[in-house]
């Protein structure tokens, strides 16, 4: 396994973005991110990468 996460929430105000993130990466996976605007894409990598 690459990866194993989970993102307890994250808010930006009153306004929750993500709650209760789960899921992993094991070797040879692709994963893509697909979504609306506005709905976490780039938070999710922001708080990935730390």
């Amino acid at each position: 396994m690459i990866a194993d996460i989970h993102i307890t929430e994250k808010s930006f105000g009153d306004k929750t973005l993500m709650k209760d993130v789960k899921f992993s990466v094991d070797d040879g996976e692709k994963v893509g991110v697909v979504g609306r605007n506005g709905v976490g894409k780039s938070t999710l990598f922001g708080i990935l990468s730390g």
